[in-house]
C-alpha cells in the first residue's frame, strides 16, 4: 500500500516550512512569500500527488464526517467573522460542524467535549473571541485540536493567530513616515497576548527611528474609556500628535475626545486604530486601521485539523494588512 502524502512530505521537497506550504496551498492573500517559493511549493505538491487538505479522515457512527467547534461566545462580530472561515471550509470539505458555546466556562467546556465525544467526534477547532491565553480542561487533550485566534502562555498546542506583533508595528511606522514624533498609544487590556505583543511590536517600530512612546495609557478596550482617557491626557496638556489604539472602538473614543476639545484629526493629532470595524470607513475623516484575517484564519484552523498531518508545533502566523485612510 502506498504511502500517503502528508504536507511534512511537500515541505522538505520544498525545503520550506509546514507553515509556508500550508499559506501557499491555501492561497491565503497578504502573505509575505516571494513567488518563486510559491512555485517550488506548487511544483512539490503536484509531483508528490499531495491531496490538500485530506477527506478522507474518520467518518463517525453515522459515515457523516464532523469536526466539533468549542468557542467561548457567538454574538460578535469577532465570533462572526472566525465561523464563517470555519463553516464555509468544513462545507467545502463535506464537512458538518457541532458547535458548542461555552461562555468560556470550565463546567460548559467539559460538558461540551463530552457531547462531541458521544457523536463520535475527535477533531475539535478550540477558539476565542480575544486573545487571552486559553486554559483548557483536561478532556482536551483526547481530541486532536487547533486553537483558533488564541494561544497558550505556555506556547504548547497549535494556534492560528493574526500577526499582533506586526500590526504594533506597522502602526508605529506609519506614523513615523508621517514625520510624527510625540506617538502615544492606548494599549487596552493587558492581560490579552495580542495587546502585549501589538504593544512589543509599536516599540520595536518607533525604536528603529531613536523614538521612544510619548505616552503609554493602559485601559478598558472600549470606546468610553479611551475617550475619558484622551479628554484627561488633553487637560493635562499632553502634547501628542499620534494616538495608535488597541482597536476600533477604542479609536473612536479617542476621536471623540479629541473632537470635544478642538483637535483637529489628522492635522493635529493622527489616529489609527485595528479591526476594521464597519464604522471604520464611514467616519469623517476614515479611520485608518488594519484589516485581521479572521475568515481565513477559521479556514486555515479547519484545513490544519483535517489535514491528516502532524500539526505544527510553532503558531500559524497570519498577516494583516494596514489600510490607510484619512486619520493617518
Amino acid at each position: 500500500m502506498a504511502k500517503r502524502v502528508l504536507m511534512s512530505d511537500v515541505a522538505k521537497a520544498a525545503k520550506v516550512s509546514k507553515t509556508t506550504v500550508s499559506l501557499v496551498l491555501n492561497e491565503i492573500p497578504g502573505t509575505r512569500i516571494p513567488d518563486a517559493t510559491r512555485a517550488r511549493v506548487r511544483r512539490a505538491a503536484e509531483k508528490l500527488e499531495y491531496r490538500h487538505p485530506s477527506l478522507s479522515r474518520r467518518p463517525d457512527r453515522s459515515g457523516t464526517r464532523i469536526i466539533g467547534v468549542l468557542i467561548n461566545e457567538l454574538s460578535n462580530r469577532n465570533a462572526s467573522n472566525l465561523m464563517e472561515g470555519v463553516m464555509a471550509t468544513a462545507a467545502d470539505l463535506d464537512y458538518q460542524v457541532v458547535v458548542q458555546m461555552t461562555d468560556g466556562r470550565a463546567d460548559r467546556e467539559k460538558a461540551a467535549l463530552e457531547n462531541l465525544r458521544d457523536l463520535g467526534i475527535t477533531e475539535v477547532v478550540y477558539a476565542l473571541t480575544y486573545n487571552v491565553g486559553p486554559e483548557p480542561t483536561e478532556d482536551l487533550r483526547n481530541f486532536r485540536h487547533v486553537f483558533l485566534n488564541c494561544q497558550r502562555e505556555d506556547g504548547i498546542g497549535t494556534s492560528v493567530m493574526p500577526d499582533h506583533y506586526d500590526i504594533g508595528y506597522q502602526a508605529a511606522r506609519h506614523l513615523v513616515s508621517l514625520n510624527r514624533e510625540r506617538i502615544s498609544t492606548l494599549t487596552g487590556d493587558p492581560w490579552q497576548i495580542g495587546t502585549r505583543l501589538r504593544l512589543s511590536g509599536f516599540l520595536n517600530g518607533l525604536a528603529e527611528s531613536g523614538l521612544t512612546p510619548f505616552h503609554v495609557e493602559v485601559g478598558r478596550s472600549i470606546d468610553e474609556a479611551a475617550k475619558k482617557i484622551v479628554l484627561r491626557l488633553m487637560k493635562e496638556q499632553v502634547t501628542t500628535d499620534a494616538i495608535y489604539c488597541q482597536n476600533d472602538m477604542m479609536a473612536l473614543g479617542a476621536l471623540e475626545g479629541l473632537e470635544d476639545v478642538g483637535c483637529r484629526v489628522p492635522d493635529d493629532v493622527a489616529v489609527i486604530g485595528c479591526e476594521d470595524r464597519d464604522f471604520a470607513r464611514l467616519l469623517r475623516p476614515p479611520l485608518t486601521t488594519f484589516m485581521v484575517p479572521e475568515v481565513d484564519m477559521g479556514r486555515t484552523a479547519v484545513e490544519l485539523l483535517i489535514s491528516g498531518d502532524p500539526l505544527p508545533d510553532e503558531p500559524v502566523i497570519l498577516p494583516v494588512e494596514l489600510l490607510a485612510r484619512g486619520t493617518a
